[in-house]
């Protein structure tokens, strides 16, 4: 196992751990409380902690990480015991066997595998990171959307109180006998 495939699978490690997801948030409860002015950073921010999209992905990214571990770890030695039962009260003695076995790999086989699977988890790591950024970019997107409907909605009030004021002198010039 190279000390480079060490250090990766330990920055991998700490990337994930900044990234650590926090508890699911409620459904029903109300996402931006007491807020007038709705911010796009506040939003993105809310629809990644929100988006199941993003736990999932974050769970693979961590599944395959913690596999390194355990494929570049030796095989578990075994142990064993064998006994001939028709030798006990023979003369020429008990017969019995204990074996202890280690299965070792070709050189090179573990360090190949390691690679493998930090490979297998960087692109994992690269999945998480490509639905956060569709996510950013999708709520970025809608959020200029809200702020043009809302935008319309307050030019349009602005022009009701006009069309009524001027209606309302339409009608006052109407009664005085001047329109």
């Amino acid at each position: 196992m190279a000390a480079t495939e060490v250090s990766h699978h330990t920055a991998m490690g700490l990337a994930m751990a900044r990234g650590a997801s926090v508890e699911a948030p409620d459904p029903t409860e109300d996402p931006f409380p007491g807020v007038a002015t709705l911010e796009r950073e506040r939003l993105i921010d809310e629809v990644l902690r929100r988006n199941p999209g993003v736990e999932s992905a974050r769970q693979a990214w961590r599944e395959a990480l913690a596999r390194y571990p355990q494929v570049t770890a030796f095989a578990d030695p075994t142990l064993s015991y064998e006994a001939a039962p028709g030798t006990l009260a023979s003369e020429h003695g008990y017969g019995q066997v204990i074996r202890l076995n280690q299965r070792f790999e070709w050189p090179g086989k573990q360090a190949l595998r390691g690679a493998v699977v930090l490979a297998e988890a960087e692109a994992r790591g690269e999945v998480l990171e490509r639905v956060r950024l569709r996510l950013r970019t999708t709520a970025s997107v809608l959020y200029d959307d809200y702020f043009v409907v809302r935008r319309a909605l307050e030019i349009n009030r602005v022009h009701q109180a006009l069309v009524t004021a001027l209606r309302r002198s339409a009608e006052a010039q109407y009664g005085a006998g001047r329109g």
